[in-house]
């Protein structure tokens, strides 16, 4: 490909990507006159799917700062220096 098309191809890209993915195509359709209708809906299934890993790593950075916690904790105590409540 020539570095024209390169850069039409980025230019679709870069317009597609600007394109709030939470604006229903169905509701509002004259938002995107000119654009393939199945590249917005890949956009907002991009853009579900990125929802979902952000949560699923979440979740599992959670349980393993937990985990952590609980080990460290366990370990302290075997030692006699387990953590204390500041709370009064």
């Amino acid at each position: 490909m020539s570095s024209e098309t390169d850069k039409a191809i980025f230019r679709r890209n870069d317009v597609i990507m600007e394109i709030d993915p939470r604006r229903s195509i169905e509701r509002d359709p004259k938002s995107h006159i000119g654009f393939n209708p199945l590249f917005l809906t890949m956009r907002q299934e991009l853009h579900t799917l990125k929802q979902i890993n952000t949560k699923n790593r979440k979740a599992k950075l959670r349980k393993l700062l937990i985990e952590d916690f609980l080990q460290e904790d366990k370990e302290l105590r075997q030692v006699g220096l387990a953590y204390t409540n500041t709370q009064y």
